[in-house]
Parts: C-alpha cells; sequence; structure tokens
C-alpha cells in the first residue's frame, strides 16, 4: 500500500510540476516561462544565441512511455523539443 501512494505521489508531482523545471536547458531558455507541463508558454525564447520569440509548448503524452518528455512547439518557428530522462 505505500508503494502505491509513492508511486502516486511522484506522478502527481511531475503531472503539476511547473514547465519551467522540466524543460531542457540550456541551450534552450527563456525570459518567462509559465504554465504547466502540460501546456507551456515561453516569453522570448532563445536557443543558444538564436531568438525564437514566443512559444507555446503542448506536450506529447505517448512520449512519456518511453522516458522523454516531449513537447510540440508553436510560434514564430514550430518543432519539437524534447528532454530525456532515460540518456537516450
Amino acid at each position: 500500500m505505500i508503494w502505491g501512494l509513492s508511486i502516486g505521489l511522484a506522478i502527481g508531482l511531475v503531472a503539476l510540476a511547473p514547465a519551467r523545471l522540466l524543460l531542457p536547458a540550456p541551450p534552450l531558455a527563456a525570459t518567462a516561462v509559465t504554465g504547466s507541463l502540460w501546456r507551456a508558454t515561453l516569453s522570448n525564447a532563445m536557443l543558444g544565441q538564436l531568438p525564437l520569440g514566443d512559444l507555446v509548448l503542448a506536450v506529447q503524452p505517448g512520449a512519456l512511455l518511453t522516458g522523454r518528455l516531449r513537447w510540440q512547439a508553436s510560434g514564430r518557428l514550430s518543432g519539437v523539443v524534447w528532454r530525456s530522462f532515460t540518456g537516450g
């Protein structure tokens, strides 16, 4: 019973975590990050020295099964942003 509670608590903390804690940084940076893991807004985003402007990131839940956080990015530039927790 304790294991189930611990696993549920860990999943809940990740699911409700602020996006700024989970984004792949560096090289991705922004002056402000709002929202959660599921949907985040980056203000004045930069990829290294490349300015990206404002971006909206929406998580792709299927990637969580492979140990990655993967977001669909949209704004002046669109694409995919991901972060791996498994090292691959």
